[in-house]
Parts: C-alpha cells; structure tokens; sequence
C-alpha cells in the first residue's frame, strides 16, 4: 500500500504515527503490541494528525533503531525498517509482522 494512503487514512488500530525518533520508548511499545496482535505498521516523522514532517537520519540512524529493537523486545523480532522520501521529507517505515512467538514483552511488560 502506498504510504500517502497509509497516512491520509489516518492512525488506526494497525497504524501508528510518531512525530519523532525521540519517542523511542513508545515506538518500541507499539512494535511489541503490534508483534502480540495482528501486525501493524509505524511512520516516524509523521504528526498525530497525519502532518508530513520528515526526521533529521545520520548514517547509522536506522542500524541503531533496528538495534533497539532486537534488543528491547523478548523474544527477538526484527521488523521491516525502511527511509522513504515523501514531499522531500525523509519518514521512517516500521512494519511489524504478527509475531509467532507470542506473548512478546518489552521491559518485562507484554503490550496489546
């Protein structure tokens, strides 16, 4: 699905928005509840309200996030991390697949 669809439908029960990097601590929350649900889909440089505003990305940005997550969540999973450019912002995509080894927990709590 194209990811200016994805946003002009807005945040829901599979999608999540987060305007910054910074908010690290939900992001991995999200990625654990979407790992112990149906799967989902996060954008990070995206406002609440579907607004386009794009994330500064230094060249080990994404190895890092991908760390993070390998590493917050028990068991393991590694999401589908990609940059994509939209109105010359860079976003970054986070797909999470249902997971197979449910439940998942980050910081010992399992998310829903």
């Amino acid at each position: 699905m194209d990811i200016l669809d994805v946003i002009s439908k807005g945040e829901a029960y599979s999608t999540e928005f987060k305007a910054r990097l910074s908010e690290k601590r939900e992001i991995l929350e999200t990625i654990c509840a979407f790992s112990n649900s149906n799967g989902g889909t996060i954008l990070i440089g995206v406002s609440d309200n579907g607004e386009i505003l794009g994330v500064d990305i230094g060249r080990s940005t994404i190895e890092e996030l991908i760390n993070d997550i390998k590493f917050s969540i028990e068991p393991t999973i590694i999401p589908h991390v990609e940059l994509v450019e939209i109105e010359g912002k860079k976003i970054i995509v986070i797909r999470v697949a249902e997971g197979l080894n449910k439940p998942y927990f980050f910081k010992g709590v399992a998310f829903r």
